[in-house]
């Protein structure tokens, strides 16, 4: 994340010429991209913005593939490199290898393509092993030409990889875009970041594991179980108290498939049935932009409570500090926040990544991944997000100006703030470049630090030709970009404990080390849809408590009883809300099942919280549907809907066959309608209006089914002011609709 965030920061008028916008998420200055794409494969397009931006972008892969190498890859450098393809296996697949050949040969310029066994331009045949070669590796995810060993191949296969697909060189931006149009994943842009995003993931996995991670990982996993074993037979060890897990799993053998569990969510579990793995993500991305849209709402009122508390538990001036803060973002545009080092998620999330709530933004399909996209933003959730992880950087950096502005060293700093700084590796050396890089307004940011110690080159400092003088610059750079990632990390860590999202480390001991495609792995898939979240929330909270009590046990009863306090009258709001826009009266908050709901949902478990009054969920699925995930409720709900359809087919022309005023293709549409079913300030009317007038439509006993919906929510405890039939014909044999009773919120 520190590594993206450094790009960010120099890819910030890239961003910005290209965000998306509106509702639909369309992306700004579209016409200039095949001229962009033109000027990173050398061809002068005559736009000059679209040229200054290519540089940029250059010199940041120029600048990645350098620090990838000196980190332990192998990438060559190359002259109009222009973008990598992210190509669409299916796609390639279906269109065949001599298909495939046929569309490469006419976009390539082979006179400009080296042959590496002999160093000459390579020869026709030569040529089309090449293309058969690539063709190979990409449908079989590099796996045709393996060569089994004994030995993980690790990221040293992946730097193989990263050679070839630098290996083709086409004639120009166009032919690029001719040939990601039929085969490849996304468009320019995403390409561009996609490239930046999975460098960053290599370059981070060697620089802490060394040029072979995978390898390095299973070493660790044997070393924790050495230990353990050591401890079991007596001997001296660093391992804890050993103790036996469920199963019979010792907790050496445990703590090693922690290790390899997290490490394979951290580069991707891969897939075994591709083609099963895009649907349930297709179904994934629809039911999540359909039961979702409220959720913005709760980010609202729930965050502020968790930043507060997170300030407080970080020993971080909370209420001065924050009035400084939210000054500084006063007209302030993203574009210059961005540009300091806050992170930019729209850029981030172009990968499988994880977004709010929701888990991996996956492969699906490229439309349903969109309309998924588009339900968070227009329901608040994604701009909200972005704003306060940036307010909450903005926080850290301003703390750590205070302090400095103070006059304060490293040690004379809070000790909860202190003991955190330093688990990101801060010392005194990195507390004083911090502190000559406070700006005027009193923020240390990223970007200050890494520019006061200049450009890093990557000269080999133990070359005996490198002059001094430029052995202290390299070495000034380096050390101030390492310090600029030390506060890199630091925001995007604590700004994910203060705008909580899901985190791998949590999320991983569910997943185990079961690959997407199997039976077990997509039941998990289905299984873990919207629990990633509460998940890392409790786990989180469990860790910020420990923390805690290590200062002080009177503080850690004040964090806790505040947090849940917090969290529980904002969520107690949101159900209320909800209940307003949705056309019912406010719940009777003199109940105590009432606070026990907003007690779960204010904690991430508002899918519990349903049970405490019903055997129905707010989604209108039982107990076990909850337990097996949205997707799975959606797949029974349309197998339901197949079956009517079936039924209605076999018994056309009956007499007495008439459609049910509860049937199941009304109750799909209720449920799994994008945004309109869930979201706000649409719900209400598409259910009165469109939903109740079809359902009118069909059944000639509607007003009975109304009439039922209307006796269940009185009894429920949050009777309609706007009653299901109220915009019908029916109307005259329902209750009319009124102002709601905001009374019943006390009982009355």
């Amino acid at each position: 994340m520190a590594i993206i965030t450094r790009a960010q920061i120099k890819m910030n008028d890239v961003m910005f010429a290209f965000q998306r916008s509106g509702v639909l998420g369309q992306r700004a200055n579209k016409a200039m991209v095949p001229d962009l794409v033109d000027e990173l494969h050398g061809k002068n397009s005559g736009d000059a913005t679209a040229k200054y931006l290519a540089k940029t972008i250059r010199d940041l892969f120029e600048d990645l593939r350098q620090r990838f190498n000196a980190a332990g890859g192998a990438m060559d450098k190359l002259d109009d490199f222009g973008i990598p393809h992210r190509y669409n296996r299916r796609a390639v697949k279906n269109m065949g290898p001599e298909k495939f050949a046929r569309l490469m040969k006419a976009h390539i310029s082979v006179e400009k393509m080296i042959d590496i066994r002999t160093g000459g331009v390579l020869s026709p045949d030569a040529l089309d092993q090449a293309l058969r070669h690539s063709y190979d590796q990409i449908v079989s995810n590099s796996a045709a030409h393996m060569t089994p060993t004994s030995v993980l191949p690790g990221l040293g296969a992946i730097s193989n990889r990263r050679r070839e697909r630098r290996f083709y060189v086409f004639k120009d931006g166009r032919a690029w875009l001719a040939v990601q149009k039929e085969i490849g994943e996304g468009d320019a842009v995403e390409a561009i970041f996609s490239h930046i995003n999975t460098m960053a993931k290599d370059i981070a996995a060697m620089e802490k594991l060394g040029p072979n991670p995978d390898a390095m990982v299973q070493w660790l996993g044997q070393v924790v179980q050495r230990e353990f074993g050591q401890k079991q037979a007596g001997y001296m060890s660093r391992a804890g108290e050993v103790s036996k897990l469920v199963g019979g799993m010792d907790a050496g053998e445990w703590a090693a498939h922690r290790i390899e569990w997290l490490w394979q969510s951290l580069r991707g579990r891969g897939a075994v049935a591709e083609g099963w793995v895009r649907i349930n993500n297709g179904i994934s991305d629809w039911t999540r932009s359909s039961i979702l849209g409220a959720t913005g709402t709760l980010a609202v009122l729930t965050d502020p409570v968790l930043a507060a508390a997170t300030r407080y538990l970080a020993g971080m001036p909370h209420v001065k500090g924050m009035t400084d803060v939210l000054s500084s973002l006063k007209g302030a545009t993203q574009k210059e926040l961005a540009g300091h080092g806050n992170m930019i998620d729209e850029y981030l999330h172009v990968m499988g990544d994880e977004l709010r709530y929701m888990g991996a933004l996956h492969s699906g399909s490229g439309i349903l991944r969109w309309v998924n996209d588009r339900a968070m933003t227009i329901n608040g959730l994604k701009p909200f997000t972005t704003a306060r992880k940036m307010t909450e950087a903005r926080n850290i950096q301003r703390v750590i100006g205070s302090f400095v502005d103070a006059g304060k060293s490293l040690e004379q700093v809070t000790p909860e703030f202190r003991d955190i700084l330093k688990s990101f590796g801060v010392n005194d050396e990195d507390w004083k470049i911090w502190s000559a890089a406070v700006d005027p307004f009193g923020f240390v940011t990223p970007a200050a630090i890494e520019e006061l110690g200049g450009a890093v080159n990557y000269l080999n400092l133990d070359s005996p030709a490198l002059g001094d003088l430029n052995k202290a610059a390299e070495r000034k750079a380096l050390r101030h970009r390492e310090s600029a990632e030390k506060l890199a990390e630091m925001q995007a860590m604590w700004g994910e404990r203060s705008v909580p999202g899901s985190r791998k480390r949590s999320t991983s001991v569910v997943e185990g080390g079961v690959k997407r495609g199997t039976i077990l792995g997509e039941l998990g898939f289905y299984a873990m849809q919207l629990k990633s979240f509460p998940i890392s929330f409790t786990a989180s909270q469990i860790e910020m408590i420990q923390f805690k009590l290590r200062y002080s046990k009177p503080g850690t009863v004040k964090y806790a009883a505040g947090l849940v306090t917090g969290l529980t009258v904002g969520a107690a709001m949101y159900i209320q809300l909800k209940h307003l826009f949705f056309g019912e009266d406010l719940e009777d908050m003199t109940d105590p099942a009432f606070w026990g709901k907003a007690l779960l949902t204010g904690g991430g478990f508002g899918l519990f919280g349903d049970f405490l009054k019903g055997s129905e969920n707010r989604f209108g699925g039982s107990l076990t549907e909850s337990m097996l995930g949205p997707g799975a409720a959606f797949v029974a709900d349309t197998a339901a809907v197949l079956n009517q359809w079936a039924m209605d087919g076999l018994n056309a022309g009956r007499e007495d066959a008439e459609l049910k005023g509860d049937d199941a293709s009304r109750v799909w549409l209720q449920r799994w309608t994008p945004i309109a079913s869930s979201h706000p300030a649409t719900k209400a009317a598409y259910n009165r209006i469109v939903l109740d007038n079809m359902q009118y439509l069909t059944n000639p006993d509607a007003h009975k089914a109304f009439k039922r919906k209307v006796a269940k929510a009185k009894k429920d405890g949050s009777p309609y002011f706007l009653p299901p039939g109220t915009f019908t014909p029916a109307k005259g044999k329902l209750p009319p609709r009124r102002a709601p009773n905001l009374g019943n919120a006390v009982g009355r």
